[in-house]
């Protein structure tokens, strides 16, 4: 994270354009046959790629049912961060080949261009590409326009003074340690006069 906090603070200032977005629903979206098409290039060893086949096609036991998986991969497994770069192996050679900064943690990624056109081209290449993935952008975290505008990316806030906290981290950070007082069983009014 460290390091594409870094790319995106020296290469702001040498662009005028920005998107920044990320997946809705990363992992639960992943497609299991998308997925496994890279994986068949990379291990040739078919015995392996069943294993993978067995891990994606898993069977989930829900409010009283065994459901079969269909689609996603599980989180907090030692093969999730793996698979889940992989899935987006795609998104970065074709960003890689263009004339644009390019700076992708996880799910979340910024786009950035001196040039309209060739920032627009971007954006049109980002969306068919997420379509073809079966994959749909976060409207509440997409971000497109001037750099100098300011944006949010990876919990921080990029604007003309620099990098910052984002707003929306403090609030989040306000709101969990709130709801772990309450649960704790303070009193809000404990803290207010002594």
């Amino acid at each position: 994270m460290k390091v594409a906090l870094q790319k995106v603070e020296l290469n702001k200032l040498k662009n005028k354009y920005v998107l920044k977005s990320d997946v809705r629903k990363y992992y639960a979206s992943i497609d299991h046959e998308i997925l496994l098409s890279p994986i068949r290039k990379i291990i040739p060893e078919s015995r392996f790629v069943g294993l993978i086949y067995q891990f994606l096609k898993h069977v989930r036991y829900r409010d009283g049912y065994y459901v079969e998986v269909e689609k996603g991969i599980s989180r907090g497994t030692s093969l999730s961060p793996l698979l889940g770069a992989l899935y987006l192996s795609t998104f970065d050679r074709a960003m890689e080949k263009m004339n644009v900064t390019y700076v992708r943690f996880v799910d979340d990624w910024v786009v950035m261009s001196d040039n309209r056109r060739t920032f627009s081209r971007a954006i049109k290449k980002v969306y068919r590409i997420l379509s073809s993935l079966k994959l749909e952008k976060s409207k509440d975290k997409t971000f497109i326009g001037k750099i100098d505008r300011g944006f949010d990316f990876l919990g921080f806030y990029f604007g003309k003074e620099g990098r910052t906290i984002a707003k929306k981290t403090v609030l989040k950070f306000a709101e969990r340690i709130a709801v772990r007082l309450y649960k704790a069983g303070y009193d809000r009014n404990e803290f207010k006069g002594g």
